[in-house]
């Protein structure tokens, strides 16, 4: 069972689409390929056809779309950027040679389509603001996710994520948990000497992902900040493991 991921215009479904990491299957369902007399049904019939098969499913994040799979019981998830960066997505459609009709569109509309984002309650839909600097492809639960399906035969090193200064997620769990210890405490719960081999792995994947994409371009695994503490963590456990067994 797959997940199904909407998208607000230029949040990065085709470049997830096109650049996920191998092993990862990835469908980016268009709007445009639907007749409009069935809409949004036969749009939202062929996602809940794949989704058994997919790893990731890509949506519009149209407004009808969204109330069809919320009349339906379907959770989901809906990603759209912070009104701050109207500037950086409409530049973002030139650079890209968009049809100028998009480009007036997304200018035009942009405070109306998160308006209606934020202020509609979904029961099955799941929002996600995107700062600066962040898309789809780099959000933090994707990168978790992604992270989990190419590592589901082996056991899986916790990250933790601190949400609101108190919340941590244990991707192992899926859950978000209140540890109130220090981060000494955590990292010492979370990790110990038979996870510096998992933890190697996350960093040398992330070292030759780098390696192939620009870093400050939309990342696919895991972004530019995230990759340099985990090498610090990377050295830091390192040095604790082999202070560990001098001391033994």
């Amino acid at each position: 069972m797959g997940i199904i991921v909407g998208g607000f215009p230029g949040c990065g479904r085709q470049y997830l689409k096109t650049n996920c990491r191998d092993g990862i299957t990835v469908e980016n369902v268009k709007v445009s390929d639907y007749d409009s007399d069935g809409f949004p049904d036969n749009y939202v019939d062929y996602v809940l056809s794949i989704v058994d098969k997919t790893d990731i499913v890509l949506i519009s994040s149209h407004p009808a779309i969204c109330e069809e799979l919320n009349a339906r019981g379907v959770d989901f998830n809906l990603f759209y950027p912070e009104r701050s960066r109207r500037n950086e997505f409409v530049e973002n459609f030139v650079l890209a040679h968009k049809p100028a009709k998009q480009i007036q569109e997304i200018d035009n509309k942009w405070m109306e389509w998160i308006d209606l984002i934020e202020e509609r309650t979904l029961e099955h839909c799941f929002k996600h603001s995107l700062s600066k600097g962040q898309f789809i492809g780099n959000f933090p639960m994707m990168n978790e996710y992604v992270y989990n399906l190419l590592n589901s035969n082996q056991e899986v090193v916790a990250t933790k994520v601190v949400v609101n200064g108190n919340d941590i997620t244990d991707i192992k769990d899926g859950g978000l948990k209140y540890m109130p210890q220090d981060e000494s405490t955590i990292s010492y719960q979370l990790f110990n000497a038979t996870d510096l081999s998992n933890l190697s792995y996350i960093v040398n994947e992330c070292n030759e992902k780098f390696e192939k994409f620009n870093p400050d371009s939309v990342g696919v695994l895991i972004d530019k900040d995230t990759l340099e503490i985990l090498n610090k963590f990377k050295t830091w456990l390192e040095r604790y493991i082999k202070n560990e067994s001098q001391n033994n």
